[in-house]
């Protein structure tokens, strides 16, 4: 199958030698990653000239070795799991007792049959990946999904609050900006930049009643973050223009327009987090100044600190609902704010979490511990490459299979990068995203 796999020769000439009785022992004593997908019983090495192990020699191991006979699945959602095993394992068939890694799985296999249970089967399930490791055949695995029992849904509901505690993230990208990177220049600026084709103009003043009903409605685009001494706090203040600024700009040539651009992108005094300016429009016309007009700019620009992707998307829908309909329905009566969202985060039993944060970094070695880093830029480069079509395939074939996105894998691969262009000794991968 071209994979690479771990196997393990054993010299015995016992005749009662049981292998899975040796994975078992194996799956004790060493890290998951590291018990051998097969094991092969030699009566001894083959030896070369020189009286080494001769690895060519060595007998290539069989993915259905030690199996039993292959066996239909007995029930529809076996069968699911069934086809899942043979996709991924690239198998015509899998017995119901066979092991994972007997047959040429990994740790990573694991994961990717978990992501797969608990998006299809487990949304509504207390899964633990631990039992799917310990006991990774087909069978094995629709016994305990079988018998998972139901996750306790917990209801919330609005709170009505406009102060609190910030969110676990919000705090997180304040203490990125504080201390981590340059005061000069922003990482946290997000751009959505949108260019008119239609020969319709739109007036900026419905532009901006529009961006106002907004605002209005999604309180976290007027929300206040400051620290008080004690903690970080979030602040829903009175809705006001200044939540909502609208620039306009003349523009006549490309370098005008890209310097704007980079301005948008980095100039961090552009948003006052302490007055709840996380919000702000750059419109770049090439004539009118009181209307846009075909190949005319609008850049909508946000603090991270108040959106993410899934959120800017619920701001493109509401604004479209009011170019087009001139209203917005928004009964605060119906629905959670972040600000609720963040008092029901710390709700949440984060004990586990933290304990075993707390065993990773005291295994850190002292010397990654010791290494002072300087206050970062925040500048970086842009490097375009292609890929061969091949591998764009296989990527999106384990993206689905996984239940994972593009921005996950590739984050992935790019701390794998980073790890490997250091010399394997540099741990400090912490991007702030």
């Amino acid at each position: 199958q071209n994979k690479d796999s771990l196997v393990a020769y054993i010299v015995s000439h016992s005749p009662d030698l049981n292998i899975e009785e040796i994975r078992n022992h194996c799956r004790q004593h060493l890290r998951q990653y590291m018990v051998p997908s097969h094991i092969i019983i030699l009566h001894k090495f083959p030896l070369n000239s020189n009286g080494k192990i001769d690895r060519k020699q060595l007998p290539i191991p069989s993915l259905l070795n030690n199996v039993p006979i292959v066996d239909k699945p007995i029930s529809e959602l076996e069968d699911q799991i069934h086809k899942l095993w043979c996709n991924v394992l690239q198998l015509t068939s899998v017995p119901r007792y066979a092991n994972c890694f007997a047959l040429g799985g990994s740790s990573l296999t694991l994961i990717q049959f978990f992501n797969y249970y608990q998006f299809h089967f487990g949304l509504d399930m207390q899964l633990n990946v631990l039992d799917f490791f310990l006991t990774p055949t087909i069978a094995d695995h629709v016994q305990l999904l079988q018998n998972s029992r139901p996750k306790l849904k917990t209801i919330w509901t609005p709170l009505h609050l406009i102060q609190g505690a910030a969110s676990f993230a919000q705090t997180r990208l304040w203490m990125d900006e504080q201390v981590r990177f340059h005061e000069e220049v922003s990482v946290f600026n997000e751009l959505l930049i949108y260019q008119l084709k239609s020969s319709s103009s739109l007036p900026i003043e419905r532009l901006r009643q529009g961006l106002r009903l907004v605002v209005d409605k999604n309180p976290i685009l007027r929300t206040a973050v400051t620290f008080d001494q004690e903690r970080l706090i979030q602040k829903i203040l009175p809705l006001s223009s200044e939540h909502y600024p609208i620039q306009v700009t003349c523009v006549k040539t490309n370098i005008e327009i890209e310097m704007i651009f980079y301005n948008e992108e980095t100039n961090r005094s552009l948003f006052i987090l302490e007055q709840g300016k996380v919000f702000r429009c750059h419109l770049l016309l090439q004539s009118s100044a009181k209307e846009l007009t075909r190949d005319d700019m609008i850049i909508f620009n946000f603090h991270h600190i108040a959106v993410d992707g899934n959120s800017i998307q619920v701001f493109i829908n509401n604004l479209r609902q009011v170019l087009l309909t001139g209203k917005l329905s928004n009964d605060e009566n119906e629905h959670l704010t972040y600000l609720d969202y963040s008092q029901y985060e710390r709700l949440e039993d984060w004990s586990i979490a933290r304990q075993y944060w707390k065993e990773i970094l005291t295994s850190v070695h002292p010397s990654i511990q010791q290494q002072n880093y300087s206050v970062k830029t925040g500048r970086g480069y842009t490097i375009t490459f292609d890929l061969d079509r091949m591998i764009v395939k296989s990527l999106n074939q384990f993206i689905t299979q996984s239940n994972l996105t593009l921005f996950q894998v590739g984050l992935a691969a790019f701390f794998v990068f980073l790890f490997k262009l250091s010399n394997n000794d540099q741990l400090e991968f912490c991007t702030g995203i």
